[in-house]
Formats: C-alpha cells, sequence, structure tokens
C-alpha cells in the first residue's frame, strides 16, 4: 500500500549546515534504494518532512530518522494512504537558503510547494506546509 507520512522534529543544539548536507545525502541513498520519495523543509533548527512510499519501507525509514542523534522531538502529524506521489523522482527534495544546483533538490517557494502536492495529500496537508514555509513557528532548539 502506498502511503505518505508527515513529520516534524526539532535538531539538536549542535546541528549545523554540514549536518544538514550529510543527512541529505544519506537520505537520498538510502530512500532511493527502498523506494521512499519525499520532501524536506529546514528552518531556524525545525523540520518537517514529506514521505511517500510502500507501508513497510516507509515504517523502516521512520526508525531509521528515530534513531538519528540530529533529530529530536519527532511528532509523526500526518499518516494516510496515497493513490499517487506528489514527489515522484526526488529522493529527497530539500528547501536549501540559494538556488538548488543539485539533482533531487529544488528552490522551493508557495508557489512551487502548491504545485508539487498531490490533491490526494489534502488540503490539511499543503495547508500545514505553507504555514510551515511562510510563518515565524519555530521549535525551541534548547
Amino acid at each position: 500500500m502506498l502511503e505518505t507520512i508527515v513529520y516534524i522534529s526539532a535538531a539538536t543544539s549542535d546541528f549545523r549546515e554540514d549536518d544538514l548536507d550529510a543527512m541529505l545525502a544519506t537520505a537520498r541513498r538510502n530512500n532511493g534504494a527502498s523506494g521512499i520519495t519525499g520532501m524536506l523543509l529546514y528552518a531556524e533548527g525545525a523540520f518537517i518532512q514529506v514521505l511517500e512510499g510502500e507501508t513497510d519501507a516507509l515504517d523502516t525509514t521512520m526508525e531509521r530518522i528515530r534513531r538519528n542523534p540530529l533529530h529530536r522531538h519527532i511528532l509523526e502529524i500526518h499518516r494516510a494512504e496515497i493513490s499517487e506521489r506528489s514527489f515522484s523522482g526526488w529522493a529527497m527534495g530539500c528547501r536549501k537558503g540559494k538556488p538548488a544546483e543539485g539533482e533531487g533538490e529544488f528552490w522551493l517557494s508557495a508557489e512551487n510547494l502548491k504545485a508539487r502536492i498531490s490533491p490526494s495529500a489534502g488540503r490539511e496537508v499543503l495547508a500545514l506546509l505553507r504555514q510551515f514555509y511562510t510563518s515565524a513557528y519555530r521549535f525551541d532548539a534548547a
């Protein structure tokens, strides 16, 4: 069964830009091998991530994320069966502070976010991602 998961988490206090680059490289390798696609937004110590894939692969991926020492306060906020992927072809897209150059990265804007989210993902998820992208709300990094 094809599903999507949306979760939020906080970075540890010693998280650095290099950690994000290493995390993305690992995620792209693991996700590509597992048939997982998705998108990661990171801003000021907070993550929100959308993952798509088969149920078993998603469960394995979430366990790996829970064991990752760079994440804390992991909260799964949405999980549902989907009929199609919103991020097909992206082992892991990520919002960066500059226009992306590598495959699987993209320059994310509110318009691009709207264009990339499948209608089957639900209005609530789209609204949540937009709110995260545009708001000043962030996890406390302490």
